[in-house]
């Protein structure tokens, strides 16, 4: 059985999995967790914005 495309589920999967290690490696990478957690928020934000399904690869 094929499986129903649903991109906001899949941001939402992808935000349940992998937020705390963005976050995490962005705080390592700028070194402020304000900026890190902006930063980060703004990821998600733009993968719900596109127009486009997600391709794991």
């Amino acid at each position: 059985m094929a499986r129903q495309i649903n991109p906001q589920q899949d941001v939402l999967t992808l935000y349940s999995d992998h937020h705390n290690w963005l976050q995490s490696w962005l705080l390592a990478k700028l070194g402020n967790r304000f900026d890190a957690a902006d930063l980060a928020q703004d990821v998600f934000v733009r993968l719900l914005n596109r127009q486009q399904s997600i391709q794991p690869k």
